[in-house]
């Protein structure tokens, strides 16, 4: 499923500027399956002038707080950023660093209700990854 046209149309909707950088960045986490660090998605956006870091960084954090994409942690010290498009979590061999996507039974989102109601939060999130070897890495292992 194409997020990009909706991701767009709400950008407009709320009144934002649809810049030549925040349009490629789009386009490539639209069409990566993966979570990307700031620098593949610099070396993937094939820009020219290449994005300064700081301009990157800007439109990621721009992008994490309008709930576009979301900021993904595999416990390695680099930031990776997807597309917000649909919940799901990640497992990551601790080898050879391949992603798979894993879609989780509803009963988590029960889950954060409750730890919401129990202790007064509201917009309760969580953040779930599994670690492992895969089929090809754990036959050499």
């Amino acid at each position: 499923m194409n997020v990009l046209p909706a991701r767009i149309a709400q950008l407009k909707k709320q009144g934002f500027r649809l810049t030549k950088l925040r349009s490629a960045m789009l386009r490539v986490l639209t069409e990566t399956a993966r979570p990307m660090s700031a620098a593949e998605l610099t070396e993937k956006l094939g820009l020219s002038p290449t994005p300064h870091k700081t301009s990157l960084y800007r439109e990621l954090d721009f992008f994490v707080a309008q709930a576009i994409v979301q900021a993904v942690d595999f416990n390695d010290g680099v930031r990776r950023f997807e597309m917000r498009d649909r919940h799901h979590h990640h497992l990551i061999c601790r080898l050879c660093k391949t992603v798979r996507d894993v879609e989780l039974p509803e009963t988590l989102f029960l889950q954060e209700k409750k730890i919401a109601k129990l202790f007064g939060f509201r917009d309760v999130e969580h953040s779930l990854e599994f670690f492992g070897l895969c089929t090809r890495c754990a036959a050499r292992a």
